[in-house]
């Protein structure tokens, strides 16, 4: 569902509400055969504490292990065509993490605050698939905040595929 026990916009609104130290992580464990599509009604909240979203832990999903090409398996698709193409997350805690998901139909991951976040082993704007999502994404990747933030890498695992199929977009910004 779109919000409440379960949901990512439930988990995120109790990720924010942790005045612990430290990053929480938020898994997946969703019944049946996916890859499973979730399609936010509206912008989910902004991340305002540190949190690991990993979509690897999706039951089926594999991480890249190729150094060429990718191997990679996505289970979670984030799609925003329901909640008006805006950014797929705003994260503005710092120390965060997004991994494993496929982002779709939305402007961007919008990286505003703390630094030191890490987007890493995404199909950003692509289905689970790898097939581009036609007019998906504007910007991909936009950096804001403050420094120390890491888009993909070099080992195999962490490198994201990033779709810009709009002209005016940027990849990452």
């Amino acid at each position: 569902s779109d919000s409440g026990a379960g949901s990512l916009r439930g988990a995120i609104t109790e990720v924010n509400a942790d005045m612990g130290t430290g990053a929480d992580k938020i898994n997946f464990a969703i019944p049946g055969t996916g890859p499973f599509v979730i399609q936010p009604l509206m912008a989910l909240p902004t991340i305002t504490h540190p949190v690991v979203i990993d979509g690897y832990t999706q039951s089926g999903a594999q991480a890249n292990t190729l150094t060429l090409g990718d191997n990679a398996v996505i289970m979670i698709q984030l799609d925003g065509t329901l909640a008006g193409a805006g950014d797929a997350l705003v994260i503005s805690a710092g120390g965060s993490t997004v991994k494993g998901l496929s982002l779709t139909n939305y402007t961007s991951i919008d990286l505003t605050g703390g630094g030191n976040d890490a987007i890493q082993g995404n199909f950003i704007g692509l289905t689970p698939s790898g097939l581009p999502e036609i007019g998906s994404m504007l910007d991909e990747v936009s950096v804001s905040g403050a420094g120390g933030d890491q888009i993909g890498g070099t080992s195999p695992a962490v490198r994201n595929v990033i779709d810009n199929d709009n002209s005016s977009g940027d990849g990452i910004d």
